[in-house]
């Protein structure tokens, strides 16, 4: 039987309500809502150093009809994983941060030492090369301006790739970190972030992972360790929309 699922809609804390175009005296509450905002999510004059890092966004593991789907397929209903993912990058791309693909390739089977969870992905042959299950889900598609980050074997996107290496060419120094399988490869990047000296924020209904246990594991028990927030996609929403009315109003 199933555990009750975790609170997952962001529906923690004050919420603000501002008009995008600039309404609610916003010209005169500006310079104070952007000192204020700095202390928050998403720092207006930040913007441009932060970026959205999706992995895995991967027909296997987000279709339906994918080899990996079946393994979150229930916790991603709960949270409404796929509305969510398309929700966090349409709004990033909307406030103009940068949107990184984090790719991921199946481990051989022959590969050494591999772990229990390595051997069962091998075995089940998640995201092979020149299969569908390793296209880029259709509506997660990478865009012209996107970044994509050289091709992975291990768990965490920096470990053998170019990931931090591009995130710093960019001046990056912000990473919100969504998708894949919350216990594996989206924990496994944000402690590797957080080791390289990064600010790594965790959209808690932006992920999935094959039980609530599992969850619950990494998006509390271990986020301390490897995030500096945790939100919802709601809060990420009204985030970006309170920055840009903040920068617009400052002439920014």
């Amino acid at each position: 039987m199933r555990r009750e699922p975790m609170t997952i809609r962001g529906d923690n804390g004050p919420r603000r309500s501002f008009d995008a175009d600039g309404g609610e005296d916003a010209t005169g509450a500006a310079s104070e809502l952007l000192m204020t905002l700095e202390k928050e999510y998403l720092p207006p004059r930040e913007l441009a150093r932060t970026a959205v890092l999706l992995i895995d966004p991967y027909n296997d593991l987000l279709d339906s009809q994918g080899k990996a789907w079946p393994a979150i397929a229930d916790v991603a209903a709960d949270v409404g994983l796929l509305a969510n993912l398309k929700g966090v990058v349409e709004e990033a791309r909307t406030s103009g941060l940068c949107i990184v693909y984090l790719p991921k390739r199946s481990v051989p089977r022959n590969g050494a030492y591999l772990t229990p969870s390595q051997r069962a992905a091998a075995d089940a042959s998640w995201f092979v090369r020149g299969s569908w299950g390793a296209e880029w889900f259709p509506d997660l598609a990478p865009r012209a301006g996107d970044i994509i980050a050289s091709e992975r074997v291990a768990v965490g996107a920096f470990a053998g790739t170019d990931l931090g290496l591009q995130l710093r060419a960019l001046d990056i120094v912000r990473l919100v970190v969504v998708g894949g399988i919350a216990n594996e490869a989206l924990e496994a990047t944000a402690r590797a972030a957080v080791d390289q000296g990064f600010h790594v924020t965790l959209v808690r209904d932006a992920t999935a992972a094959a039980n609530w246990d599992a969850m619950r594991a990494t998006l509390e028990a271990n986020a301390p360790h490897c995030a500096h927030q945790v939100i919802g996609t709601r809060e990420f929403y009204d985030a970006l929309a309170c920055a840009r009315l903040a920068l617009r109003s400052v002439g920014r």
